[in-house]
């Protein structure tokens, strides 16, 4: 019996062997089907972020912008055969209706879906972008307004703004002015889109003299300060009888260009003189409609620069 079992005994070790054999390649196959199954999925790996400006569209989309899905992704360490934004193209060949297509109308993070196909299997991925407005407002390049006599402009026909995405936008005139007292006005434009981008327009006003005898129509405020919308402009009232003679006020002496101003002054617009220097516009400004008051027979106008200088338009 001995005998016997130690002739089975080299048998038994060549089977325990086989099987070891038989199951270590039937795993090996196993692990392989499967990496291989997994290597057939498409995967992308896609490019940095992206940032788009509001309102980038075509003429054809005009709320979206058309571009192609492979460009958004590193081809050479992507797996795919076809990529699309559209499911449907990829797993029945229909026509893509753009539906998918980034959506630049909406300032902010956004994302897009991107479809790609490899071995006949569909995956969907996500991409995120980032939509910016950078261009702020636009103005007309309307740098000087003529002002008849106690007569407010139409702004909203004269200042106008607009933005590329937006279209045509409020415009708001700030700054002082007085329109029963002639002289030159430096007056402020500002206007925003919809995304809160904004852009300012400094222009000036020239306030005419009075004609004797045109009858003028006196607006409901012939003195702005402060913010004014242009697209209301305000209803004129009644016209203001006014006296045929205006009283009599004591003669002034003409104001003459002071001996040794306080700073070199420049060279005075054409038709006008140097009066006086205030150190600085805001200095100037403060006291250019008292000044002009109180020169009303000798002068036409006066006029604040940049530097603080006033400068006064004599009558003839």
């Amino acid at each position: 019996m001995n005998k016997i079992m130690k002739l089975l005994e080299p048998t038994k070790n060549r089977i325990i062997s086989g099987v070891i054999v038989i199951l270590v390649v039937v795993g090996g196959l196993a692990i392989w089907s499967i990496s291989q199954a997994r290597a057939k999925e498409p995967m992308i790996v896609f490019k940095d972020s992206m940032t788009v400006e509001y309102g980038a569209y075509t003429a054809d989309t005009p709320d979206h912008m058309a571009i192609e899905p492979d460009a958004l992704v590193h081809q050479e360490r992507s797996i795919y055969e076809e990529l699309a934004f559209d499911e449907d193209f990829l797993v029945k060949k229909s026509p893509q209706d753009g539906k998918n297509y980034f959506n630049t109308m909406n300032v902010g993070v956004d994302k897009i879906i991107i479809f790609a196909k490899n071995d006949g299997i569909v995956k969907s991925f996500e991409f995120e972008y980032e939509v910016k407005d950078t261009r702020p407002p636009e103005f007309n390049s309307v740098m000087n307004i003529d002002a008849p006599y106690n007569t407010v402009p139409n702004y909203a026909d004269i200042i106008r703004a607009s933005d590329i995405v937006d279209g045509e936008l409020e415009v708001i005139i700030s700054g002082d002015i007085d329109y029963t007292v002639p002289g030159i006005y430096t007056l402020e434009a500002s206007a925003s889109d919809i995304n809160g981008k904004s852009s300012k327009h400094t222009f000036f006003v020239t306030v005419k003299e009075e004609i004797k005898g045109v009858v003028t129509k006196d607006p409901s405020s012939t003195s702005n300060s402060g913010n004014n919308t242009a697209t209301k402009p305000t209803t004129p009232s009644k016209p203001v009888d006014k006296p045929t003679e205006p009283p009599k006020t004591v003669e002034k002496p003409k104001p003459v260009e002071p001996e040794k101003p306080s700073r070199p002054a420049p060279e005075a617009p054409t038709g006008m003189f140097f009066y006086k220097d205030y150190g600085n516009t805001d200095g100037c400004i403060a006291v250019m409609h008292t000044v002009k008051k109180e020169y009303v027979r000798e002068w036409v106008s006066n006029f604040c620069d940049v530097n603080g200088y006033m400068y006064y338009a004599p009558r003839n």
